[in-house]
């Protein structure tokens, strides 16, 4: 959805699930929209790279999304799914002391 105009994203359409592999802890959040270009996947994370025309946005926020859970020993990643639209994936450490019961294996995207 279009936040610029005002509208919001809808977390419980939007939310693939939280769950636990690699070590880890991660949570998906999907869009219906036409997903990222081919061409941009991997750059998307890069600093001021935007899809949008110069002056509207400054391509910052997915940089620093991927910058701020690298440094708490996590990644960001996006794809495509399958169907359409965009789908992030946020994967980070449990906290100390935490203990992971039955990972759950990654699903296709």
């Amino acid at each position: 959805k279009d936040l610029a105009k005002g509208t919001a994203i809808t977390f419980a359409e939007g939310l693939d699930n939280i769950r636990r592999a690699r070590g880890q802890v991660a949570v998906s959040v999907r869009d219906r929209g036409p997903g990222i270009p081919e061409e941009s996947l991997p750059r998307v994370f890069d600093p001021f790279f935007t899809t949008k025309g110069w002056g509207d946005w400054t391509g910052l926020g997915l940089s620093l999304s991927f910058d701020l859970a690298r440094r708490h020993g996590g990644t960001l990643e996006a794809a495509n799914r399958e169907g359409g639209g965009a789908v992030f994936t946020l994967w980070l450490p449990p906290a100390p002391g935490t203990k992971m019961v039955g990972e759950t294996p990654e699903p296709s995207t």
